[in-house]
């Protein structure tokens, strides 16, 4: 019996909530999103146009980047936010801190292996500022190689029944300086891949808080 579980997360903006919640499936996935160019095509022809973002209304917090083994693999949380708080990167640790009005550093963002931690209170606060919606996506996995062959041909994974999208009230956005990192909390904004197989994707959204 084996367990797989993905987890990511996007900013989406007030426009493309509705299509986002309505659809079972993820509006981003791991390693997309990034930049780079868009083809448009009309009776007249076709172009191209550089997009930042290119999925409507989605933007990322984490970036997934690969080099197809040239070089590891690497996440990379979004400039924009490491400086809109001016974060000091302690690169040997992967680590971002910030720091409160004695000059005292706070653990804000951490990066490992298997994903990236951030202080829930400069998440809220990055969300606020630029007026978007915390999108959360789950895919769980679940397998064996036990099954009996005669009952379960062609397949040896099991598939959990998905839960319903929700919606959740936000907290409020005010500072909040206690460093959470080591606890349950805390954003887990990507783990590792999940299984490609049989997976059950969900989604919940938190609501706009107000600056």
């Amino acid at each position: 019996m084996g367990h797989s579980i993905g987890q990511y997360s996007a900013l989406l903006t007030p426009e493309r909530v509705a299509a986002g919640v309505s659809d079972p499936g993820w509006d981003v996935h791991i390693g997309g999103g990034g930049y780079g160019f868009t083809q448009y095509h009309d009776a007249e022809g076709g172009k191209s146009v550089y997009e930042r973002y290119p999925g409507d209304g989605v933007e990322l917090i984490v970036h997934d980047r690969d080099w197809h083994g040239a070089r590891p693999s690497e996440l990379e949380i979004v400039e924009e936010f490491r400086l809109l708080f001016n974060l000091w990167e302690d690169r040997a640790a992967r680590t971002y801190y910030d720091f409160d009005g004695s000059g005292d550093p706070m653990k804000a963002a951490v990066i490992t292996d298997d994903g990236v931690r951030v202080l829930p209170s400069l998440l809220r606060r990055y969300q606020a500022a630029k007026q978007m919606y915390l999108a959360l996506y789950l895919d769980s996995t679940r397998w064996s190689d036990d099954l009996p062959a005669d009952e379960f041909v062609g397949t040896t994974a099991t598939k959990q029944p998905s839960s319903p999208t929700t919606a959740e009230a936000p907290p409020s956005a005010t500072v909040r300086s206690p460093d959470c990192l080591a606890s349950a909390s805390c954003r887990l904004l990507r783990s590792r891949r999940p299984a490609s197989h049989l997976s059950s994707p969900r989604r919940s959204t938190r609501s706009l808080p107000s600056l």
